[in-house]
């Protein structure tokens, strides 16, 4: 199967192939973090798309590389590391990225991706109101706050 592969250090958006989205994130993910898939995220991107993400990715050393995911509004949601996206049918069932539409994928990750370097470029692009400071709320209370 198919999936998309994010990587922030690298700053590349590219096609990677696995038997399973577990595999392509056991291969890409937990490997590089040397934890094992209880250490992935995950969030639903839109009807029919999905990402991973390293769990701790946002609570890390401050070494890693970032990238954001911009919404209509222009703002950007923050994620760390490497990323495995992937797509599903109505029942809910992985399904590999179709070939024919690839490249327009790609293309179209590419105009809402920002890559980050570092923590710094983060914070900058924070403070212009480019992305939006990742938070842990419990009751409406803010409990903890990215970089703070």
């Amino acid at each position: 199967m198919k999936f998309i592969k994010i990587d922030p250090k690298a700053r590349t958006v590219e096609i990677v192939e696995a038997p399973s989205v577990a595999d392509a994130c056991e291969k890409h993910i937990a490997v590089a973090h040397k934890s094992d898939n209880t250490g992935l995220d995950h969030t639903i991107l839109g009807p029919g798309f999905g990402m991973f993400v390293y769990e701790w990715g946002l609570l890390g050393d401050y070494g890693q590389s970032y990238f954001g995911l911009k919404y209509a509004d222009g703002k950007q949601n923050l994620f760390a590391y490497t990323a495995i996206l992937y797509f599903y049918d109505g029942a809910g069932n992985t399904i590999t990225i179709p070939a024919k539409h690839a490249d327009q994928i790609i293309a179209t990750l590419k105009n809402i991706l920002c890559f980050y370097a570092d923590a710094d470029a983060v914070e900058s692009a924070i403070q212009r109101g480019e992305v939006i400071r990742p938070q842990t709320r419990v009751n409406g209370e803010v409990v903890w706050e990215w970089n703070r």
